[in-house]
């Protein structure tokens, strides 16, 4: 030992290099921010407590976001919750990163060998591993405000709120904001003030509003919502699904109960620079589009009730989209890929 002891004194670099390597570890694995989790999970434990929230993070090559995504969950100001991340046999350096968060408290790590080709999949295992009762889906690509969970908890004590989501910024692919969608036509076409100001709605009112012709809620990130169970057939439906799933999903999940939104900008949505539009054209998968846009408004004309405006903001928003994708062509067309005729007599049916 006293051999060591000189050592060090005569050679000031190792006793340097030792000295940061030792207040890397501190800081690391041994500050109040790291160990209360572990205590909390630990009393949580012994006690036979669920968490509180259950976040489920799926990801599929997200690498180069994912050290930002996790950094925004594990700083939340509050900390009562359980991290699921799933990894969808990414074949770039995700895996590396997140084992680096094994360690952390109440997390799991879900792999899969092969690419299960669905998000929603990952999705619904993910849901099925949740310990919380209320879960909020942390896309892998996306950021928050630290009080994202602290904001919107409040209303989903409340029993008749089902589902909670915040407004968004806009990021682009190097994480500059680029906008946000209140200010957009795709929103202010609906109305120009409902997503302005904080409100608790009914999930039929919500549906009338907007939702029934179109996703309002932009991004799955910036929701949280009470677990609910699926059915086998729409298990089978929302796992084939490959554009409007995350729709689907949420007007599921609301039937029966209220809908809470708040104007603040506590989700970070990644928007990649390709058009919808654009990469469905060359991807050939406009056909697609259609079919799942008609098996959302179908299910959806067949459980909520729909107001008498609603046929007219239907068929002026199908129409938008399909000379989005074909300007010029009849709009008749549309037949071949979404039965129109159809689709009215179930929403004057549901009248």
């Amino acid at each position: 030992m006293a051999a060591r002891i000189v050592s060090l004194i005569e050679n000031e670099n190792q006793r340097r290099q030792l000295g940061l390597r030792a207040h890397e570890k501190v800081r690391s694995r041994f500050t109040t921010g790291f160990t209360a989790p572990h205590l909390l999970s630990t009393c949580r434990t012994v006690a036979g407590q669920k968490p509180t929230v259950s976040v489920i993070v799926p990801n599929y090559n997200h690498g180069r976001y994912l050290t930002d995504r996790l950094s925004s969950i594990f700083n939340q100001t509050f900390r009562d919750f359980e991290v699921i991340l799933l990894d969808d046999a990414s074949s770039d350096d995700s895996l590396a990163v997140i084992e680096t968060y094994r360690d952390h408290a109440d997390v799991r790590i879900l792999k899969n060998e092969s690419n299960s080709g669905s998000t929603f999949k990952q999705w619904l295992k993910g849901i099925d591993a949740a310990r919380s009762d209320i879960v909020w889906m942390a896309e892998s690509d996306d950021g928050c405000e630290p009080d994202f969970i602290e904001a919107l908890l409040p209303a989903l004590r409340d029993p008749q709120v089902r589902v909670a989501y915040a407004n968004s910024h806009v990021i682009d692919d190097r994480g500059v904001v680029v906008g946000d969608y209140t200010s957009g036509d795709y929103l202010t076409s609906l109305s120009r003030t409902k997503w302005a100001d904080a409100y608790q709605a009914s999930a039929a009112q919500e549906i009338n509003d907007g939702l029934g012709v179109k996703n309002t809620i932009l991004s799955a990130s910036s929701v949280m919502f009470k677990k609910f169970e699926l059915d086998a057939a729409t298990r089978t439906q929302l796992e084939a699904m490959q554009i409007a799933g995350d729709w689907y999903f949420f007007a599921h999940g609301m039937a029966g109960g209220d809908v809470y939104y708040t104007p603040r900008k506590l989700n970070y949505h990644r928007r990649h620079d390709e058009s919808v539009v654009g990469k469905l054209l060359k991807e050939h998968r406009v056909e697609q589009f259609f079919r799942e846009f008609y098996a959302v408004q179908s299910w959806i004309a067949g459980t909520y009730p729909l107001g008498d405006g609603f046929e007219s903001k239907w068929e002026k928003y199908l129409r938008d989209q399909w000379n989005a994708f074909f300007p010029g062509r009849p709009f008749e067309e549309l037949n071949s890929y979404y039965p129109i005729d159809r689709a009215r007599e179930r929403i004057r049916a549901s009248q």
